[in-house]
């Protein structure tokens, strides 16, 4: 009931998840969402034992390789088309990077069309644990999001903690990331089908919000909640940053 009532929806680019292995285990996590809304899409389940830069650690890699194809095509000697979606210095804004390919001005190897896009899952420490891990992902040119499709894709949908407040409205979803991505390689379709593929993640943010005062509850007890409903204070925003109102009324 969450997704899209005539199933996924087929698209020309082909959407690659690579989810780190911690981020399997999260409940609220987006990425298992992205084959259920999008037809072309797959996720990888990127899954090490060894410590990393070990000849097993090598090992394992290479068998994640053989054991999904499709990655295996994406970073192999004809990856011509294959991007990776990473903010970074050296990242490029995806919608000038689209310029760039119709360009008669621009390079030529400039002028090959996207055709795979590979989105790593994770916190910031694990996707950076996947670049190391398969060190042929760094030769793949880095796609951003263009700041105002990133802000687009946030807003309130934003249903985990960021450690500080600066961060908020900053980041993105694995589900939102794909999406406003989508928005630049596929614009008509997005325009058409962009509410329902945000469908599965509005129903996940209802659930956390239902979910929400039991959460505070456990992390910071009974007395703090009660505060807050008593007060008619809404109960919003990382729950990591969320004072007691004692401490609210020193700060002003």
């Amino acid at each position: 009931a969450w997704f899209p009532k005539h199933g996924p929806t087929k698209i020309k680019t082909k959407i690659l998840i690579l989810m780190h292995q911690r981020e399997a285990k999260r409940t609220v996590g987006t990425g298992y969402l992205c084959p259920g809304v999008f037809a072309n899409c797959e996720v990888v389940e990127c899954r090490w034992v060894h410590p990393e830069g070990t000849q097993s650690s090598l090992d394992e890699t290479a068998t994640l390789l053989r054991m999904y194809p499709s990655l295996q095509k994406a970073l192999g000697e004809r990856r011509n088309g294959t991007v990776i979606l990473y903010p970074g210095n050296d990242a490029i804004d995806l919608d000038k990077m689209i310029a760039a390919v119709s360009s008669p001005r621009s390079p030529p190897e400039h002028h090959q069309s996207i055709d795979t896009l590979l989105v790593l899952d994770g916190t910031w420490h694990e996707t950076k644990e996947l670049l190391r891990r398969i060190p042929q992902l760094c030769s793949l040119p880095k796609a951003a999001l263009p700041m105002k499709l990133a802000a687009k894709a946030d807003g309130r949908l934003m249903i985990r903690r960021c450690k500080r407040n600066a961060n908020v409205g900053r980041f993105v979803c694995t589900l939102g990331a794909t999406i406003a991505a989508l928005e630049v390689l596929e614009p008509e379709l997005a325009v058409e089908h962009r509410r329902e593929w945000l469908g599965p993640l509005h129903k996940l943010v209802e659930i956390q919000i239902k979910m929400l005062p039991y959460r505070l509850q456990a992390q910071k007890g009974t007395q703090v909640v009660a505060e807050y409903m008593a007060a008619g204070v809404p109960i919003v925003g990382p729950l990591a940053e969320i004072p007691t109102l004692e401490k609210m009324r020193h700060s002003e």
